[in-house]
């Protein structure tokens, strides 16, 4: 005899049934959108089609070259507060562009990838406030690093909104 017969796996096996669910009135469904797979749930609407934002910052809106960040840093317009500093500077693609650094002075890993998501959060949702066809680059200073422990994202957003006040 096996080991598996001996232990009974072929007899104990349970059986799995699925339930029926209730129509909720959402509709689930798998999108890939640059290059990121994302569950997107929309809303049933009578009469009119459903359309989904994206929940996240699209590859194009991302500043990822180093070489095009050097180039905002050393030549584009510098904007400061207590707690940040942006470099912005415009572009020729017409759309805007985030980007985002935080050295590893800042905290762990955790507390240094929450604040780029509340970062990037905030261009996500403000991006009106931005013309067309701009690069922006934040930078945190240490004193953000202290004081963000206790934060939520409405108080980064309020200090961002301080920040990006006289932009647009």
């Amino acid at each position: 005899k096996t080991y598996k017969e001996v232990a009974g796996y072929e007899e104990n096996i349970p059986t799995v049934t699925q339930e029926k669910k209730e129509h909720t009135g959402f509709l689930a469904r798998k999108k890939t959108t640059g290059g990121r797979r994302v569950l997107a749930v929309e809303e049933e609407k009578e009469g009119s089609e459903s359309h989904s934002e994206h929940a996240f910052v699209l590859k194009a809106e991302r500043l990822r070259l180093n070489s095009r960040i050097k180039d905002i840093v050393q030549t584009g317009r510098i904007i400061q507060t207590a707690d940040f500093i942006a470099f912005i500077k415009r572009n020729e693609m017409g759309r805007s562009r985030f980007g985002i650094s935080v050295k590893k002075k800042f905290g762990n890993a955790v507390k240094r990838n929450r604040f780029k998501r509340y970062c990037r959060e905030f261009f996500r949702l403000n991006k009106n406030r931005f013309p067309n066809g701009t690069d922006v680059f934040v930078l945190p200073r240490k004193r953000m690093s202290k004081k963000f422990d206790g934060m939520r994202y409405r108080d980064i957003a309020d200090h961002l909104e301080e920040l990006f006040k006289g932009l647009a």
